[in-house]
Formats: C-alpha cells, structure tokens, sequence
C-alpha cells in the first residue's frame, strides 16, 4: 500500500514525493556518516600508533574483504532491491528468507577457503607469513558482514530510516571502543586491530539479525532463488568489477610501489569515504524512490532534475576538497600523510563520477532489467583501469592510483550511459557535465598553486 501511496504523490505532482526522498535522504545521510565516521575517527590513532607500512598493509587486507565479501554475496542483494516491492506478506517474507539463509551458507564457505589458503595468501602479499592471522580474521569476518549488510538494506526498503541510523550508531559505537582498547591496552598491531573490528562487525550482525528475525523464516525456496540469480548473476561480473576500479589499486600499489604508498592512499582515501558516505546516503534513499515512481508519468523528469542537484552539489565539495585536503591530512593524519592531499582530491572527483552520475545514467538498465550490458560497458572500465594503473603507478606511486581510479570511473559511465539509453532514453541537460569538468580543472590550479 505504501509503494502505492508513494506513486500517485508522484504522479499528482512530484512535490511531496521529492519532499519525501529528502527527508529520508537526510535521515541516511546522519546514518551512513555515523558508519563511516568509525574508521574516519578511528584513522588518526592508527595511524600514529603503526608505522605507515603496517597502516598500509590494514588497508590492503580491508580491500581483500571487501574483494570476498563481493564474491560471495553474488549480487544478492541488488535481487532485494530489485524485488522486494513486487512481494507482499507473506511472499515478500518467503522470498527474503531465502536470500538470507543462502547468504548465511555462502559467507560460513568463504570464511572456510579464507582460513584454508590464510597462509598463501599471506605470502602471496606480503612475501610472508606473517600476517597468516590476520588473513584468517579477514576471513571470518565476511559471513557477519553479508549478513548484516544485507539485513540493514532490507530497513530501507522497509522504509524504516531511523531504525537503520540507530543500529549503523550501535556498529559504529563498539567498532570505536574495541579499536581505541585494541590499541590502548595491548601492543598495536594489525592482527589487534582486524580482532577489534571483527568482535565489532559480530556485535552489529547480532543486533541486526534480531531486529530483523521475522525475515528469517522459513527455508530457501529455489522458485525465488531462481528468479534471483536470473536478475544477479548476469550484473556480478559488474560487482567484481566495481569492487576492482575501487580497491584493486592497493594490490597495484603493493606490486609496484611501497606499502608506504598504500599508506599514503589510505589516508587519502579517509577524506573520499567521506564523500562516499554522502553519496550512499543518498542512495539508500534514492535507490527505493526511483523504483518506487518507475511507472508514473513524470519519473524521467525527476530523475533529471535529482541529477542536476546530486552532480552539482557533489562537484562544488571537490573543489573544496582540493583547497583544504593538505592541511586537514596534516593534523588529521599527522605531517607524513599531508602529500596525498592531491590523491584526495582526485578520489573525490571519482565518486561525483561514478556515483554522482552513474546512479542516473544507468537507471536504464536496472528498471528494464538489462543487467547484461552493464557488465560489458564495465569490462570497458575494467580495461581503462588496468591500463592506467600500470602506467602510472610507477611514477606516480598513490595520485597514478587515484588517475586510475578517475579514468575507469569515465569509462565506466559513458558506456553504462550509452547502453542505458537505448532501453529507457530520458533527456537531461548534458550540461551538467560541467560540474565534474571544473571540480577536475580546479585540482589542477590547487596543485599548480602549491595548495594540494
């Protein structure tokens, strides 16, 4: 009932639902910052407390779970975000369970081959076994984190904001406290740090899955699974993908630079997660919206008039970003990080990219389920990506990896875009181009100036 309240709001005019996606917008926004805001605050007592080769490696295993969490959520829970309102009662209930209980059996297997391998993949890294340990706590953090990452998704189709905020505060607040005593009370190290994390990652699952308990009912049903895959697996080649433009550049930077490097970009990239956390929030609120209006007459003209206000606001923070970064790095991270202001910035400037405009120009594809040629416009960015990695990271050590970053980002939405088009072609101001293009040339002058 509420998804049809929601569309004739839209289609008597698009004043209250906009009103709507605001307020919902704001309330994410409070929320995702308070998630973020645990490694953002958490950033200057490790990076005074390890050495910036020991900060770097934490970065490299962070991006190795993220790169298992991605496998072995096979894009799930964009089947939630696909079909949760096409189910009501009951059958909403059955299909959710089922994607949860076979999230569960998934992140127990990959915690299993993690442990397995924890010893060469250790070496394989770091040319060691030294951080065997730390790989095995990687691993066993995943089947916590699917889970719960999932579950919280399911409060925003739900429609539930506030309940999401005040658990992403509960997460955030033992992550915090388990950290700050991980470092205060036992020797600092990397091992600590991945135990503090996951003790915090297992608390937050809990208190999800509880709130959350009535979605667990009941057994996989392969009619809903079925149905599931068809729409996730064709887009996972596009996950993987995504998760290599953002993360892969670590690996890059520990083959090809110093793990000195890879700190460097880390303490670049705290600033970005930010900017990230802005960008998700919205999009948790935005995601439900536009699916929500898909069918209503003027949906096309709303997504063109959020566009502009998204890019452009997100384009006018990168300039900002790239006048303050050095500064701010050089008291929030200490004076050795304050070089990769400019990475920063550039980072920045990806995410108005690929967020900014990429939740728009590739709504084609999602609302007429065309996951394919999403994947294929990001082997596009996937090849971009590579490319300028092992280019530039060699001379330009943390700022080519962020090059990197921008250049796949490009890539990516121009392919995406023109593919989305064919299918659902709606007409916006190609102006708005212009935000990212001046936020690109203001990094420029800042770096020229001295200022970045």
């Amino acid at each position: 009932m509420a998804v049809v309240d929601r569309e004739g709001a839209a289609s008597a005019g698009d004043g209250p639902a906009l009103s709507g996606l605001a307020r919902d917008s704001l309330i994410y926004v409070v929320g995702i910052v308070l998630v973020r805001a645990g490694p953002f605050f958490i950033t200057p007592v490790l990076t005074r407390a390890l050495v910036q080769d020991a900060f770097g490696a934490l970065d490299v295993l962070m991006a190795l779970q993220g790169m298992v969490i991605a496998l072995t959520s096979l894009n799930l829970d964009m089947a939630v975000a696909r079909y949760f309102y096409e189910h009501e009662a009951d059958d909403r209930v059955g299909f959710v369970s089922s994607i949860l209980w076979t999230l569960v059996g998934l992140g127990l297997a990959a915690a299993l081959i993690v442990t397995a391998a924890s010893d060469a993949i250790a070496t394989r890294l770091f040319d060691g076994a030294d951080y065997r340990a730390a790989v095995t706590i990687v691993g066993w953090t995943v089947p916590w984190m699917v889970v719960s990452t999932t579950t919280l998704s399911l409060l925003r189709f739900a429609r539930q904001p506030v309940t999401f905020v005040l658990l992403s505060t509960f997460g955030v607040a033992v992550q915090i406290v388990a950290v700050v005593i991980a470092v205060r009370m036992f020797q600092p190290s990397v091992t600590s740090v991945l135990t503090a994390q996951a003790i915090a990652q297992a608390a937050l699952a809990a208190a999800v899955v509880i709130r959350c308990r009535g979605y667990f009912r009941g057994r996989p049903a392969w009619s809903y699974l079925r149905r599931a895959f068809a729409f996730c697996l064709p887009q996972f080649p596009s996950v993987i993908i995504t998760w290599y433009l953002a993360s892969a550049n670590r690996f890059y930077l520990l083959s090809l630079s110093t793990l000195a490097a890879v700190g460097l970009f880390a303490g670049a990239s705290r600033i970005n997660s930010i900017v990230v956390s802005l960008a998700q929030a919205f999009s948790n609120a935005w995601l439900p919206f536009a699916m929500s209006i898909m069918h209503t007459p003027r949906a096309k003209e709303t997504y063109a008039r959020v566009m502009y206000l998204v890019v452009g606001g997100l384009s006018l923070l990168t300039a900002i970003v790239a006048v303050t970064a050095r500064p701010f790095l050089y008291y929030y991270a200490g004076p050795a990080y304050a070089p990769a202001a400019t990475t920063a910035a550039i980072l920045v400037l990806s995410t108005v990219v690929s967020q900014g405009l990429g939740w728009f120009l590739g709504l084609g594809l999602l609302i007429t389920e065309r996951p394919f040629y999403a994947s294929v416009a990001q082997f596009v960015a996937f090849a971009v990506n590579t490319a300028l990695n092992l280019w530039l990271i060699p001379g330009w050590g943390a700022a080519g990896a962020a090059l990197a970053v921008l250049g796949g980002s490009l890539a990516q939405i121009a392919a995406v875009g023109f593919a989305s088009n064919r299918f659902y072609p709606f007409r916006y101001n190609r102006l708005v181009w212009a935000g990212p293009t001046a936020a690109g040339l203001f990094i420029l002058f800042a770096r020229w100036a001295g200022l970045a």
